[in-house]
């Protein structure tokens, strides 16, 4: 059932983008694409691990077989850690985006470098989140994945507060 969400989720998203050529559009698409690259590799996560119940299988996956040819796909840990990663990271990107462009605050609408440097900060993020790059960094010292990971916590709650914040203004 979920599965079938996402794939509304998303054909409705390209639906839009396509009807509706707009920046709103696009900024829209992007929030249901990170939403749904999110759910795959948190699916993943749940049929690799196994041990639900027959009813929450029924929910997530439709049936016993779409689970497990998932349950049995070949993916490492890093990659799938990757994937959510990736739709974790651009969800509030894409948020901060859609709220600046609504926003009525002129200091936000005029300054483009304000939306460069929401740009930069995921992808940043994800090329530093890179597995080989990742553990390249946090092999030696444990202290600088707390910094990271603390780091990447407080600007995606920020870019949520943040536009939350916009939208109500």
């Amino acid at each position: 059932m979920l599965i079938i969400l996402m794939i509304f989720l998303i054909i409705s998203s390209i639906m839009v983008l396509l009807v509706k050529r707009n920046k709103e559009s696009f900024y829209i698409f992007g929030m249901c694409i990170s939403l749904a690259i999110m759910l795959t590799g948190i699916l993943l996560y749940i049929a690799k691990k196994g041990g639900i119940s027959r009813e929450l299988q029924d929910f997530l996956y439709f049936n016993n077989n779409i689970k497990i040819s998932i349950q049995y796909f070949v993916i490492t840990l890093g990659q799938m850690g990757y994937i959510i990663a990736i739709g974790r990271y651009l969800f509030p990107m894409f948020l901060l985006l859609l709220s600046l462009h609504y926003s009525m605050i002129p200091m936000f609408q005029r300054n483009y470098w304000i939306k460069r440097v929401i740009v930069f900060i995921p992808i940043f993020t994800l090329i530093l989140y890179y597995p080989t790059i990742f553990f390249r960094i946090t092999n030696l010292n444990e202290n600088i994945q707390r910094i990271i990971t603390y780091g990447t916590v407080i600007w995606i709650v920020s870019f949520i507060t943040f536009s939350t914040f916009l939208l109500f203004y």
